[in-house]
């Protein structure tokens, strides 16, 4: 896109982060709804940091970078910051739970990593890799100031999720 752009395309990027919402089948809405269903038996990589934005929101600021982004820019579409673990926890706290008590360490997941297909995590490794100690955070002040982008919280946007049933989409 960067390359047609200098050629002289009218672009405008818009960079998403962790997207969530209704009928949400990613590994972490899939947590997200068993910690607030209380089916969620473990936590693993909780430290992974990631900033979330609700489906509808991030609808929205698309709509605002198409209409009201400078071609030749770009936007990071993002939500209030959250670790996993501090997701699970409010969650679970929406649903009237704790969330689970069993923390699996992240060494013990990178000595399992080559045994991964024999768990049913073929990719165990890499995801171990892309999650323990890191954080995914970007901020969306730019596009707050130049969009008007304003996505909800994560306590909002996970009531909204969980209060439209997922078979609607």
């Amino acid at each position: 896109a960067e390359q047609r752009m200098h050629a002289g395309a009218p672009i405008v990027i818009f960079e998403p982060s962790l997207v969530y919402g209704p009928a949400d089948h990613s590994e972490v809405g899939v947590q997200l709804r068993a910690a607030r269903d209380g089916r969620l038996r473990y936590r693993a990589l909780g430290e992974v940091g990631f900033g979330l934005v609700h489906a509808d929101d991030l609808a929205v600021g698309i709509v605002e970078a198409l209409e009201r982004g400078r071609i030749g820019e770009s936007y990071v579409l993002s939500g209030p910051r959250s670790t996993l673990d501090e997701a699970v926890a409010l969650a679970a706290s929406l649903g009237g739970r704790q969330p689970p008590r069993i923390a699996i360490p992240t060494r013990l997941l990178r000595l399992l990593a080559p045994v991964g297909g024999l768990i049913g995590r073929a990719n165990l490794g890499e995801i171990v890799s892309a999650s323990a100690g890191v954080t995914y955070w970007a901020s969306s002040a730019k596009a707050h100031a130049e969009l008007g982008f304003e996505p909800r919280s994560i306590e909002q946007g996970l009531r909204d999720t969980f209060e439209t049933p997922p078979d609607l989409f």
